[in-house]
């Protein structure tokens, strides 16, 4: 299998044994809510070249069981991109060296979105790394890791950090860097089949023209996501201005955006008279949306639009989705999961198997995920279009994507005929916030949430007395941290970040002013319980998320 020369060579050296999960205890470099995320400076060529040393030998052993021959024929590829943070190229580059070495035939998909990648990497049934690091800062990255038929999830992360692998020490340098002499030399590409697959998804299946009569504003800042989608949704119908484009990469996380960015995008809202103004995070799988006034359209509210809009009989969603799901009574079933694509993910197979026959999934992020394939015939003819020639329905897409999203309010504002701003008054009023505290001791964090959990007689005295000029605490959660609902019927949930040392804080309640005020009050309790700190806490919440 290993007929590579120079991978004859390495393999002759002295090999190197470790545990994936021990080296990430000792590196700091983990799985978070969705693929391993830590510092750049951590995430070392021989520190990623081990993790997907790990992921290629679990790939094999997974098709050995199913298959019983792991040599088939294209089972030896492996499909690569990534976003345009600095150090992505690097990582890339270790990926290629790592998938030659164990004989694979690593494909270079370019810089495209994390959905391009996954729905060519299932079509072809092979597997796929995205390198990126999602939302979070520069000087941070990452790896998300697919399975021929989908992103890994919980149960794939536990068995990855089980694995023992050998590797030749002789790669790398004293620093972990890995030898220039040892660079690839040449990789395949996919020669644009990625992106043509991806584009082809939604060309295929909606209406011609269906967009014709949109202005669309399209924000570029430095997501890999802006051009494929601004082409898309060009080919067909809408109008697309791209605006805002940048050379440096800028960390864009669409649960919480600042006061900054929020006014450059209305600035551009004011001077482009767009019907909407789309977007999307670093590697393109969180949608961002502004109304024809700039305001942000949250996205727990454009999940349940785009839920509505491919008349989901079954939504999964985190416990930190807006309530308004729940309050407006137009789902047979509605499934709360820990914050995380691969809990989302895991709660729609289960919706599955429990009988669910269209089931979608979203994030208060605003990604969204489909299980199963979407009829939308009788969609498209309420709105005048006759069927599609080539497809009649959304083929499932189990990893978030922001296109169907941006798809399904472009095509529910057409049915109804009203501007974007008007979704705001289609629901019960609710309104939530989110902020958070970074370089926060994440033990300090883990201790305050075990002792709101700690329960006497039925009562939970820690979360009363804490929190109890809030009001009377009538309810309390730990499906992910701590979410306690009060008698002033208002929520605050508090919870450790997946991908960052950050304690956060999320409000829900009935109007804004009331959200801002129980936000700076929350974060200033958690701020006091610092570990003798003393630093003072910085409140920087997103936008309130309207919905009334």
């Amino acid at each position: 299998m290993l007929k590579n020369p120079l991978t004859l060579f390495l393999y002759a050296c002295p090999m190197v044994n470790m545990i994936i999960g021990e080296l990430m205890k000792q590196s700091g470099v983990s799985f978070g809510t969705s693929g391993i995320r830590g510092l750049s400076d951590s995430l070392t060529d021989r520190l990623c070249y081990s993790y997907v040393t790990a992921f290629l030998q679990y790939i094999k052993e997974l098709r050995v069981s199913a298959d019983g021959d792991s040599d088939a024929a294209k089972e030896r590829q492996v499909a690569v991109s990534g976003d345009f943070r600095p150090t992505t190229s690097r990582i890339i580059r270790v990926i290629v060296r790592a998938a030659q070495d164990h004989g694979y035939i690593p494909v270079d998909c370019g810089r495209f979105p994390t959905p391009a990648l996954a729905l060519y990497a299932m079509e072809q049934r092979i597997p796929a790394v995205m390198v990126t690091g999602s939302h979070i800062a520069e000087n941070r990255n990452g790896m998300k890791f697919f399975l021929p038929d989908g992103e890994i999830l919980k149960k794939d992360e536990e068995a990855l950090c089980c694995r023992k692998i050998e590797i030749s020490e002789d790669l790398f340098d004293e620093n972990g860097n890995l030898r220039r002499e040892f660079y690839p030399r040449t990789c395949e590409t996919d020669h644009g089949a990625a992106a043509q697959t991806y584009y082809m998804r939604y060309l295929e299946t909606f209406p011609e023209n269906c967009l014709a009569g949109y202005r669309i504003g399209f924000l570029m800042h430095s997501s890999v996501s802006g051009d494929i989608l601004g082409d898309l949704y060009e080919s067909l119908g809408a109008e697309v201005a791209r605006f805002g484009r940048v050379e440096k990469f800028v960390a864009v996380d669409t649960e919480s955006l600042s006061t900054e960015f929020l006014e450059f995008v209305k600035q551009w809202g004011r001077a482009g008279r767009f019907d909407v103004i789309f977007s999307a995070d670093g590697d393109g799988d969180r949608p961002l949306i502004f109304d024809e006034n700039g305001d942000l359209i949250p996205g727990d509210l454009s999940g349940i639009v785009t839920s509505l809009f491919l008349n989901a009989d079954t939504v999964v969603t985190p416990v930190t989705s807006n309530t308004v799901l729940e309050r407006i009574n137009r789902f047979p079933k509605i499934l709360r999961t820990k914050v995380g694509s691969p809990y989302v993910i895991a709660g729609m197979e289960q919706a599955a198997l429990e009988g669910g026959k269209v089931i979608a999934g979203y994030e208060a992020n605003g990604g969204f995920l489909t299980w199963t394939p979407v009829p939308l015939t009788e969609n498209f003819r309420m709105l005048g279009f006759r069927t599609p020639a080539k497809k009649t329905g959304l083929a499932p897409l189990p990893t978030r994507d922001p296109a169907i999203v941006h798809l399904a309010l472009l095509l529910t504002s057409r049915r109804l005929n009203k501007p974007f701003s008007a979704f705001h008054t289609l629901f019960p009023p609710r309104v939530t916030q989110n902020g958070r505290l970074s370089d926060y001791p994440v033990s300090v964090a883990r201790a305050k949430l075990q002792q709101l959990q700690t329960e006497e007689n039925g009562n939970y005295p820690a979360a009363s007395v804490l929190f109890g000029q809030f009001g009377e605490l009538t309810g309390i959660d730990f499906t992910d941290g701590v979410r306690m609902t009060f008698d002033a019927n208002h929520i605050i949930h508090l919870r450790v970040s997946g991908n960052s040392p950050e304690f956060r804080c999320y409000i829900e309640t009935e109007n804004a002013v009331h959200a801002r005020r129980l936000l700076h009050e929350t974060l200033a309790v958690m701020d006091s319980w610092r570990s003798g700190s003393g630093e003072s806490f910085s409140c920087n919440p997103q936008h309130p998320m309207k919905v009334h």
